[in-house]
């Protein structure tokens, strides 16, 4: 045993196994503060997703906005998905409390789905991930990018969630499977 995996070794048999998840639980709760406090954090384009969810939820048949919008499922082409969820959001719990839930999904989201991937590739929590909370307010999120940042999370818990399966395929196999799921999350860029 060398001197670096005698000290990783005896760092990680001091530390307790629950502290970790407590304190990445604890950080992201910090980080939805400002989703709590304020009506409308600063979040450059989130205005233009939420009246866009508002009006596919119901509000494009109130006239005079009736005669304006129409919605047209099979016209979209791509981000539809966070759409569809804010939609049936809006028509069960109503515009507030689904702005809050996509707010905290879109912050919340990525550093939460990074550090349950870090968690299904290394077997354990780690005090490393509260960095993932620390670039909660990125470019990406004060631009008000929702469908990026929600579908960021979600490649991160699909790929967490898929991690105990990879080792079960061979090498060239688990990296084409991986690029056919690019193409398809992606295909603009193919």
């Amino acid at each position: 045993m060398t001197v670096y995996e005698t000290e990783v070794s005896l760092f990680t048999a001091r530390r307790s196994t629950w502290r970790s998840p407590a304190a990445v639980a604890l950080a992201c709760l910090v980080t939805a503060v400002p989703i709590l406090l304020f009506t409308l954090p600063p979040v450059m384009d989130f205005p233009n997703h939420l009246v866009r969810i508002w009006l596919l939820g119901g509000g494009a048949q109130i006239p005079p906005l009736s005669a304006i919008y129409e919605a047209r499922w099979l016209q979209a082409s791509t981000n539809v998905a966070v759409d569809f969820f804010g939609t049936v959001l809006v028509r069960t719990i109503g515009l507030a409390a689904t702005a809050n839930i996509l707010l905290a999904l879109m912050l919340i989201g990525p550093p939460l789905g990074a550090a349950f991937l870090n968690r299904a590739i290394f077997g354990r929590f780690h005090v490393w991930q509260l960095a993932g909370v620390a670039l909660v307010w990125c470019t990406t999120a004060v631009e008000g990018f929702l469908s990026f940042q929600i579908g960021l999370a979600a490649a991160f818990l699909c790929a967490a969630a898929m991690a105990p399966l990879l080792p079960a395929l061979n090498t060239w196999r688990a990296i084409r499977m991986l690029l056919v799921a690019a193409v398809r999350r992606f295909p603009c860029a193919a």
